[in-house]
């Protein structure tokens, strides 16, 4: 049984060819500071166009989508990051936003 097979990176898979039960995990998360000054904390690479037109996580996204639906897809961030993520990803359920606790303050 074949699970997923090579085809044009544009074109998006079928339901039919999506591979059952799997979920993806996009960790989208650091300071934003080894490709400083064009990464910074407020523009992480992730969320930019470094290779395209789209940002690094918009071709992450449309990678896994050959693979499995949006609703199976997490992206994990700070919570700096979360509206920047929901603007670029609109296929992405917003539920699917899995936030990071900040640290808590040490006495």
């Amino acid at each position: 049984m074949t699970l997923f097979t090579h085809q044009n990176p544009n074109q998006n898979n079928s339901d039919d060819e999506l591979i059952e039960n799997f979920w993806a995990v996009i960790p989208a998360g650091g300071p934003g500071t080894r490709l400083w000054p064009l990464s910074r904390s407020a523009r992480p690479k992730f969320l930019l166009p470094l290779l395209g037109d789209d940002s690094l996580l918009q071709q992450t996204f449309e990678r896994l989508k050959r693979l499995t639906a949006p609703s199976r897809i997490m992206v994990v961030c700070g919570p700096a990051h979360v509206a920047s993520i929901a603007r670029q990803l609109p296929d992405l359920p917003t539920a699917n936003i899995i936030v990071e606790p900040s640290p808590s303050p040490r006495p």
